[in-house]
């Protein structure tokens, strides 16, 4: 994996813009440059992708800071860009489904969601402990049987019938409640993984990174919040256990926070052998409305 920040920046002269190249060869990055320019309007937009480390992060902004100094290392500006190489995806036991598709549509809510304090300190909630049933409506899972809701699996009837006979381990399925204009056509499933991974196994130089820890929104007390997180890591002595339904023993946050599902190559597998999936593509490359992003897992042996 190869580990890069990413930058951006607007500058209003060609005179700037010479100063941004500059910068670009001075610490051997590469960038997307786009003219924005209207007329005598000059407007030049670069996305700045450069080796990181803090150090040479910090001198990076300092000196495009002198060309505008509003950039900051927020989300509008800064980043992370994790390069997965093949080798990572070909030994990885386990993969975070980053996106099943850029259809706005294919990311469905639920309409009934009660939330409990998560953290008293930052406010943040969950969902409320004993399992909430989704509610849906079902007859979307007949044109696409795959859809993520709350950010949980559901599945259509037919799909859940072929996660059975499959031998899949490590899920249990709970029926959604159907809520739309039409009868349900077709029964949906929301896939609950039984098996929790042990805690993560993160490189010390995340664990230390100022730029992960010094976030303005990231919560003292939970440590959830902020934009800018490590890749996954294992100690792979903690991945003897699993099954091919896995949460993860942290928290994310989004909208509330809940545990990431990770899924094994088999489960990868069954999706394109029985076409739901048409493509894989990985993080960060362009994806079409079919395209699935995959994030595998690293391993680390230092916990």
């Amino acid at each position: 994996m190869i580990l890069n920040a990413v930058i951006s920046i607007i500058v209003y002269s060609k005179r700037e813009k010479q100063q941004v190249e500059d910068i670009i060869h001075k610490y051997e990055a590469t960038a997307e440059f786009e003219d924005l320019s209207v007329g005598s309007r000059e407007h030049f937009a670069y996305t700045i992708k450069v080796a990181y480390s803090p150090r040479i992060v910090q001198s990076c902004l300092r000196d495009l800071n002198k060309l505008d100094n509003g950039i900051q290392d927020t989300a509008d500006y800064f980043g992370f860009s994790f390069d997965y190489e093949e080798k990572d995806y070909t030994s990885s036991p386990l993969f975070f489904i980053q996106t099943i598709g850029n259809k706005a549509g294919l990311y469905i809510k639920s309409q009934k969601l009660k939330l409990e304090v998560f953290c008293h300190h930052c406010n943040r909630k969950k969902i409320e402990d004993g399992g909430q049933k989704p509610v849906i409506d079902a007859n979307k899972l007949i044109k696409n049987p795959i859809l993520y809701v709350d950010h949980s699996l559901v599945i259509s009837g037919i799909l859940a019938e072929k996660l059975h006979n499959s031998g899949l381990s490590g899920y249990d399925l709970v029926e959604v409640e159907h809520n739309g204009k039409k009868e349900a056509a077709v029964k949906g499933y929301q896939i609950r993984p039984t098996n929790t991974l042990a805690p993560q196994c993160i490189p010390y130089k995340y664990l230390d990174d100022p730029y992960i820890n010094n976030q303005s929104n990231r919560c003292p007390i939970c440590k959830l919040g902020g934009h800018l997180f490590a890749p996954y890591y294992y100690n792979p002595e903690d991945l003897k256990e699993i099954k091919d339904f896995n949460y993860t023993y942290e928290y994310k946050d989004y909208n509330f926070v809940h545990r990431k599902i990770l899924i094994s190559k088999r489960v990868v597998d069954l999706f394109k052998d029985e076409s739901y999936i048409n493509n894989i593509v990985k993080r960060f490359e362009p994806g079409g409305d079919k395209d699935w992003v995959l994030e595998p897992i690293l391993m680390n042996s230092d916990c």
